[in-house]
């Protein structure tokens, strides 16, 4: 490690980062000068020549965070041990490297620790291969399996032995033994600490190291029961371990080998979190017979897994149900409206709606996560609708469904293989009884055709401007094809309000701009009349708070027409509209007249099919002597108006004897943007690409 890396680490690291019992912060560590980054860099090279650490850099704190709500006993916390920043950042810069380079050496089914690796798709690659396996009437079968507090458990000896064998360096090694050796923790409680305490076995929680450790155990772990079972199929993500077989009848010899591997180890199985599983009644009867514990539904990294066709979906909506303690927080809290709507979009969704594209949930219960969501931000009145508060005025991904359906398309692209999803797609949508109504692939299907998408023979989505592959469109034109599909959501599900008749045409985008060049107290008024609010009479009457539609200003029946065109107490307000406006308001939609919502441009919908239908232009062929100097350019036509705007591009092929006449330079490639996201930067990187790709089959240099 050098100055370099060491100033590297620290600017790398969250500016909240807590400090150890040193007291040295990130502050200081950052205002150092390089002499005395130097000397801490000498002490990192003291310690991986000798072992020997300065007691100050490995002392600990252990912050106790609770697993459960209500936890009483020493397992229900997880001891998360603060160290020295220093310390913290040997062990990141050491770990980060180590990971790097036996990445490519690991097991496949080992997630765990992994760049580019995540919990999904421990349990995605789960419920496809339980997909697969009702439709080929394979009898899969499997355990899973949970270490108990892995990380205190781990034998040091076993850890480092195994570290060695994987060609961890020595110099690495033995500094990690030595801080091991002499690292006090201290127990925070209460805000006091507790005597130093020493261990000779486990890792600490809050060491990148302990990460390592604890990726070396999986791998042996899978060479364990590979060598053993090699019909097996093992998965793991830390101390989550799990085995896939396809004949019941040597699951409890795979238990029982999975037990010695423990035993060996020095771990303990969690016998509450450790079960068997088959997807045929065949393997079950096999299972019971053998005594096992036999579930048709598990918690499976925080999804909700299930391994028969009966659905459930208890995980998800035992969390759900435990969400008003959240609401009443974020009800009382001092934040400002636009924080409290950021809160519930990227910390009440996350948390509640964990592992959703797992396995449905009922229209009910979304409803009461929107409902629940708008006594938090203080939102509920009498007729403000939360469909349109959350998935209209705010981002769409403010509605607990709509954050759903985006989260189950970004697992399925993340994790699904294209060809097997479209296939199972197609023929879902065929009427295939093959697969079971609680499979991954059917509930991505009952979300997309709740979208109003319906899908192909080949497996592909058809939305208002045609078909296209959930694989190949990016992230970002499919958040747009669902932002302008949304508001059509919304309208069928409010069909029955007079006020919203038409908002399936609503322009959300402008209507959000023009709200937000308001002040932040006509936003608030503005926003009740955009959801639904009661606030005349003819809606009051039926929520008892007024005895009659009777207009307060005048004698007429009231109404949200009346009050904006008709009563003659704001006769002067409306005195600066022509008499053409006002002939035309009565044919307009009240979405628009009553609710205040923009209409999109009728040729919306044929402009953006238009741009959809362009067909990628054939690569044209080019003959190069030499390196190869290409200068690419793409441009955009009111680049500021989202809705109008258009792209095109260029590849010229540079002539270096031409520099101020371009005498010599050829275009090799130029036209239309194709693709419905029109914009400069797309054209740019589009030109960049097809430049690429003429250029694909020389040897010559390329410089773009």
């Amino acid at each position: 490690m050098t100055v370099e890396t060491l100033r590297h680490c620290l600017s790398h690291k969250k500016a909240a980062t807590a400090s150890g019992l040193d007291g040295v912060s990130l502050t200081d560590l950052r205002a150092m000068p390089t002499a005395a980054l130097s000397n801490f860099v000498d002490i990192f090279t003291h310690a991986e020549a000798t072992g020997l650490w300065p007691a100050q850099i490995v002392s600990g704190r252990v912050a106790c965070i609770a697993k459960i709500p209500e936890p009483q006993k020493a397992l229900d916390f997880r001891p998360i041990t603060v160290l020295g920043l220093l310390y913290r950042c040997w062990g990141t810069f050491n770990a980060r490297h180590i990971i790097q380079q036996l990445d490519e050496h690991l097991p496949p089914g080992l997630f765990g620790s992994r760049p580019q690796r995540f919990a999904g798709q421990v349990w995605s690659q789960l419920l496809w291969s339980i997909e697969q396996a009702y439709e080929q009437e394979i009898h899969l079968s499997g355990i899973i399996a949970d270490i108990q507090k892995a990380f205190n458990y781990l034998p040091r000896l076993v850890v480092f032995e195994c570290c060695a064998l994987v060609g961890i360096p020595f110099h690495v090694l033995r500094a990690w033994a030595g801080a091991l050796t002499i690292m006090p923790r201290r127990f925070q409680i209460n805000g006091a600490l507790s005597p130093p305490a020493y261990s000779n076995c486990g890792l600490p929680e809050g060491c990148a190291l302990s990460c390592v450790g604890m990726m070396v155990i999986d791998m042996v772990y899978h060479a364990w029961m590979s060598h053993f079972f090699p019909m097996c199929q093992p998965l793991s993500y830390v101390d989550d371990w799990q085995v896939l077989m396809t004949n019941p009848g040597f699951l409890q010899p795979a238990l029982q080998c999975l037990e010695r591997f423990t035993q060996a180890m020095d771990l303990l199985l969690d016998r509450r979190k450790t079960h068997t599983l088959s997807v045929s009644a065949y393997g079950r009867q096999i299972l019971r017979e053998q005594g096992l514990d036999l579930v048709a539904s598990d918690r499976n990294l925080g999804a909700h897994v299930q391994f028969t066709r009966l659905h459930t979906n208890k995980t998800l909506v035992a969390r759900i149900q435990g969400a008003h303690h959240l609401w009443h927080k974020l009800k009382i809290s001092a934040c400002n409206y636009a924080a409290k709507v950021r809160a519930v979009r990227v910390a009440a969704w996350p948390k509640f709606l964990h592992g959703v594209p797992a396995t449905t949930l009922s229209l009910t219960l979304f409803k009461s996560l929107r409902s629940g969501a708008m006594r938090g931000l203080r939102a509920e009145a009498a007729g403000a609708n939360p469909m349109v508060q959350l998935g209209l005025i705010e981002n769409s991904a403010t509605d607990p469904h709509n954050w759903a359906i985006q989260q189950t398309m970004r697992l399925t692209r993340d994790c699904g293989q294209r060809e097997r999803v479209e296939q199972v797609l197609a023929e879902i949508v065929a009427g295939s009884e093959a697969f079971p109504g609680n499979s991954i692939t059917h509930t991505l299907c009952t979300r997309l055709q709740f979208l109003g998408w319906h899908i192909n023979d080949s497996g592909r989505l058809v939305d208002l401007f045609g078909s296209f592959s959930l694989f190949e469109v990016s992230m970002a034109e499919l958040q747009y094809r669902l932002d302008l599909q949304w508001p059509k959501v919304v309208a069928a599900s409010t069909a029955h309000r007079r006020c919203f008749e038409g908002l399936g045409t609503c322009d959300v985008a402008d209507t959000r701009r023009w709200l937000l060049s308001l002040d932040v107290a006509d936003q608030a008024l503005f926003r009740k009349v955009l959801n639904g609010t009661h606030f005349t009479q003819d809606g009051k009457m039926f929520c008892q708070e007024a005895p009659t539609d009777e207009c307060l200003y005048c004698a007429c029946s009231d109404s949200r027409y009346h009050r904006f065109w008709e009563c003659t107490r704001f006769e002067s307000l409306r005195s600066g509209l022509t008499p053409d406006v006002r002939r035309c308001i009565c044919d307009l939609p009240e979405a628009l007249s009553c609710s205040g919502w923009s209409m999109q441009p009728t040729t919306l919908c044929e402009w953006n099919c238009y741009f959809a239908g362009l067909p990628h232009m054939p690569i044209p062929s080019a003959m190069f002597h030499g390196d190869i100097y290409i200068f690419t350019d793409g441009s955009c036509f009111n680049q500021q108006l989202v809705n109008q705007r258009f792209a095109g591009y260029a590849v010229v092929l540079a002539s270096c004897t031409g520099v101020y006449d371009c005498r010599g330079s050829e275009v090799l490639d130029a036209g239309h943007l194709p693709g419905i996201l029109q914009s400069a930067i797309r054209a740019e990187v589009f030109a960049v690409l097809r430049a690429l790709q003429i250029a694909e089959g020389s040897a010559e240099r390329l410089f773009l």
